[in-house]
């Protein structure tokens, strides 16, 4: 199991993955608990869904938000470790590419970076949701919400009450297009360090690790719940590979994007959202230029803040202006097949034939699927 430190917005961060062999092998990003209440990528929640994923099939990441371990920084209220995230996200992309699924699994605080992620990073094509903090965070910038996904809670969590996260479930499933699960584990608590008897019961590898800490017997029985995954899970709820249908509601959410900025207590991470929601259904064009440009004044590097910027610039023919922005994220991360896709489109647009066609080739060949997905964000040559 590599264990590897990655440059990052706030400097380094420590980092394990496991890989597939099989080319083209899905990926699995998986986010732990709040850093200033013990989550660490060590816990063992986390330490079995990482091991769960890689069992599937998948190549799997697990990283340290800033500040813990050795990765560096101090803790940001999320629009940091919203950041860390993006960045090894764009690590895995560039080491693993073209997958055939990504999937982004977050726990408690995790769970609402992911979802934030998920709404930033079209690649992303899977969640699971697993003690969402639904009474502690405003969910509200899922509108829509675009992929679907599975959302896990116990029934006796103290911190979050079932009740709460069935809402969150609810409103998320009334949206059309997408398929959302939810499991509800009997007896589990926010940490899902207690479970009922017949929770245990079901734990086939229960009685293996009997000498093992109460909490390790009760984080196996929630793995075994996910062990109908490859028929449950990837085969139904599979969304098109096409991207294009999984943005149709984007204009609704432009309604609500004033109440998130509002109720969302992350200005970077609202901003950039806003800006990339709005650059893709090419409304409010100047509003999303000053959401992103809000934004990258707190994080001047952010990849994806700079590519929804070059989004924006493309649709307000500022060609020369998206040019710079994604010249920008490719210097950090040379085969992001979007920023290429984008760059050979504007290139062409101002004349240069051969270096668009050189990018757009590029891009083609990381992602046979690029037109269709650029073509759903309006880019097309």
């Amino acid at each position: 199991m590599p264990d590897i430190i990655l440059p990052g917005p706030a400097g380094r961060i420590e980092v394990r993955y496991q890989r597939q062999k099989a080319p083209g092998a899905p990926m699995a990003l998986v986010l732990h608990p709040h850093p200033q209440f013990g989550g660490t990528m060590n816990n063992p929640l986390v330490y079995d869904l990482f091991h769960m994923f890689h069992r599937l099939g998948c190549t799997t990441v697990r990283f340290n938000f800033r500040g813990v371990g050795r990765s560096q920084g101090t803790f940001d209220s999320g629009a940091g470790e919203l950041s860390d995230a993006a960045a090894v996200l764009d690590w895995m992309n560039t080491l693993y590419p073209n997958p055939s699924f990504v999937w982004v699994c977050g726990i408690s605080f995790g769970a609402w970076i992911g979802m934030q992620l998920l709404m930033r990073r079209p690649e992303i094509t899977g969640f699971v949701s697993i003690a969402p903090p639904a009474s502690m965070y405003d969910f509200a910038f899922l509108a829509p919400c675009p992929a679907s996904g599975l959302f896990v809670h116990g029934t006796k969590d103290q911190v979050v009450p079932e009740a709460d996260a069935q809402k969150l479930v609810d409103r998320i499933s009334a949206q059309k297009g997408i398929k959302i699960a939810y499991d509800k584990i009997e007896g589990a608590n926010h940490f899902f360090s207690r479970c009922c008897r017949s929770c245990r019961s079901q734990t086939p590898r229960a009685g293996t690790v009997m000498t093992a800490q109460i909490e390790a017997v009760d984080f196996f029985a929630f793995d075994n719940s996910y062990a109908r995954l490859p028929d449950r899970f990837f085969a139904r709820l599979r969304p098109t590979p096409v991207a294009a249908p999984r943005l149709v509601k984007l204009n609704e959410a432009l309604a609500d994007s004033n109440d998130i900025l509002r109720i969302t207590h992350d200005d970077f991470g609202a901003r950039s959202n806003l800006c990339w929601i709005r650059g893709i259904a090419g409304r409010a064009l100047d509003q999303a230029l000053a959401d992103c440009n809000s934004a990258l004044a707190e994080q001047p590097n952010d990849a994806s803040t700079l590519e929804a910027r070059a989004l924006v610039s493309f649709k307000q023919n500022k060609l020369q202006s998206a040019l710079i922005d994604y010249d920008a994220v490719l210097k950090q991360f040379p085969e992001r097949m979007t920023a290429l896709y984008g760059r050979g489109v504007v290139k062409k647009r101002l004349g240069d034939a051969a270096g668009g066609d050189a990018d757009i080739n590029a891009a083609n060949r990381k992602d046979a699927s690029a037109a269709g997905q650029m073509l759903g964000y309006g880019i097309s040559p």
